[in-house]
């Protein structure tokens, strides 16, 4: 249930936002509606030829039969050992965008005024827009 929520939650996010046209967001609507319609249709009958399908008399008629190759075995190797090294090291591939990073940041900081370079700002337009003849009287 709580899945079926979550993707409602994105649909509507989606096609709530401003990011993109009105006909744009009811076609990717649509599609993804479509694709979590059809996934688990897909998926029960998958399970159910699995678990009650007709027997596959060419595999039972092996008496032993190997999980995983050589081939498959060296696949899987080349799959696993970079996930964890990156999960156990993680600096290692932050490092590739980390530099990058700190140049945005250090452009978005100097383009961007602070609030204080804004208040100080306000300050001064607000001194020099004073004049002495408009000033209150304080008695």
């Amino acid at each position: 249930m709580s899945g079926f929520v979550a993707e409602l939650m994105v649909f509507v996010g989606f096609f709530t936002s401003d990011a993109y046209t009105t006909t744009f967001r009811v076609i990717v609507v649509l599609l993804a509606a479509v694709g979590v319609i059809l996934t688990p249709i897909y998926l029960l009958s998958m399970l159910r030829e699995i678990f009650y399908g007709s027997e596959n008399k060419e595999l039972t008629s092996h008496e032993a039969l190997i999980d995983a190759e050589p081939r498959e075995v060296f696949i899987i190797a080349c799959l696993l050992i970079p996930i964890i090294g990156i999960g156990l090291y993680p600096k290692g591939m932050t490092q590739i965008y980390d530099a990058k990073t700190l140049e945005l940041t250090t452009r978005m900081r100097t383009s961007v005024p602070s609030l204080n370079q804004v208040a100080q700002k306000a300050e001064k337009i607000q001194l020099v827009s004073l004049n002495p003849t408009q000033a209150p009287l304080i008695d």
